[in-house]
């Protein structure tokens, strides 16, 4: 029989260890300063990335701090509310990252309190993780970036809300001084239908007053011997030129139609948010409590300073000099808060001024309260109004170049209009 090679086993050895060199290492959470935990984040890595970017804009824009310098830089600003130095895309980032951290159960801080803070040297991207874990110090720290973001976002918000108000009142305002012939007009359309439905079975069970939402069913039924005329076109003829023309011009139109891409309640609801936004953190400075969108009451404490390790004293250090949340914030609402209560009151206004509307053209469960989205049932009252005087502007030109309103008043009963 044939001879079996044997391999010495100081070469099998020698294989079988090479080989277990290259093999992939796993990495336990649980490990601390080994090289098992050499590539583990506590982050989740989208933050991660996010939060990378934000330390080298951060390093940037500040001469080029770096590592521990940026932690230091940024955390400071947090706590003077620096605004110059902490720019307001990196403080939104950072409010996004922490606060995922807390909601996460704080793994880096559960995690530096179980093995130091030295283990943070062996996590993968350790200087995101030692910024989340210093900002973490900071009292309240979520809170405060809330209150920091609205103190940035102020007058961006404001400007917006002021320049959409404008714009409703504007829409508001033009249907107000249009109103009677607006009312004449739904009389008119009224009557045409009731006069329409006289033999119908269903005319005794047609409403008194005239719905806003039957608007765009006028332009939708026909008549049966001038097809191309709909019971809109027959409406208008009735009535005086010069009421037709007075209905919607286009610049009318214009301001209808910007008004509605808004959306009644999103501009009512925009500027309330900014007001209650104020009065929280007017409350902070009064009170030292936040109250949260939740309606959660949230005691905002001043940041002390830490004692070293052997202090035998129990009492905590003094209050850090570098805290300046309070004073930056009281200085705000002191500067701003008449601003936004007129904010607040004009929105007021403009919601008493189309509940107005919606009451005097009878239709107000149809069209109040305006809807907060498309799956509402109610309309709001811009739009609806929108949408008919981009049928009053069609119609109309119709009407005059069909001679529709000469066929009428000719009192003769043809199939087509002179």
């Amino acid at each position: 029989s044939e001879e079996v090679t044997q391999v010495p086993m100081s070469l099998m050895e020698h294989y079988w260890k090479k080989r277990d060199s290259f093999a992939p290492r796993r990495h336990s959470v649980e490990g601390s300063l080994g090289t098992d935990s050499a590539r583990q984040s506590l982050l989740d890595e989208k933050k991660l990335q996010m939060l990378g970017i934000s330390l080298k804009r951060h390093e940037h824009r500040n001469q080029g701090v770096k590592g521990a310098e940026a932690i230091v830089s940024i955390k400071c600003a947090i706590l003077r509310c620096d605004f110059d130095v902490l720019h307001i895309e990196c403080l939104s980032v950072i409010r996004t990252v922490i606060k995922q951290h807390e909601n996460d159960g704080q793994p880096v801080t559960t995690f530096v309190a179980q093995n130091g803070e030295e283990s943070i040297h062996g996590l993968r991207c350790p200087i995101e993780h030692r910024l989340v874990y210093e900002l973490c110090k900071v009292p309240q720290i979520v809170d405060r970036l809330e209150c920091m973001l609205f103190h940035q976002t102020f007058r961006d918000n404001l400007g917006n809300c002021q320049r959409d108000l404008d714009t409703h009142y504007k829409a508001l305002e033009m249907l107000s001084r249009k109103r009677q012939t607006i009312q004449r007009f739904f009389l008119t359309a009224l009557r045409l239908g009731q006069s329409l439905n006289r033999s119908s079975k269903r005319a005794s069970q047609a409403p008194s007053g005239f719905e806003l939402a039957s608007l765009e069913k006028l332009a939708e039924t026909k008549s049966t011997k001038l097809p191309r005329m709909s019971v809109l076109h027959f409406v208008l003829a009735l009535l005086r030129p010069q009421e037709v023309e007075s209905l919607f011009t286009r610049e009318d139109f214009t301001e209808l139609q910007e008004a509605a891409i808004r959306k009644t309640h999103k501009v009512y609801s925009d500027c309330i948010e900014v007001a209650q936004g104020m009065y929280s953190v007017q409350n902070i400075c009064q009170t030292g409590t936040y109250v949260r969108p939740s309606g959660e009451a949230i005691a905002i404490q001043r940041r002390r300073r830490t004692l070293p390790a052997r202090s035998s004293t129990k009492d905590e250090g003094d209050v850090d000099d570098d805290d300046l949340f309070f004073e930056v914030m009281t200085e705000f609402v002191n500067e701003n808060l008449q601003t936004a209560e007129d904010l607040s009151e004009r929105a007021f206004n403009l919601i008493l001024l189309y509940k107005e509307l919606a009451i005097y053209f009878d239709d107000l469960r149809s069209v109040y309260p305006p809807p907060k989205n498309e799956n509402d049932t109610r309309k709001d009252l811009v739009e609806v109004f929108q949408r008919f005087a981009a049928q009053i502007q069609l119609h109309r030109e119709q009407v005059e170049s069909e001679k529709l309103r000469e066929f009428l008043e000719a009192g003769t009963f043809s199939t087509t209009p002179p």
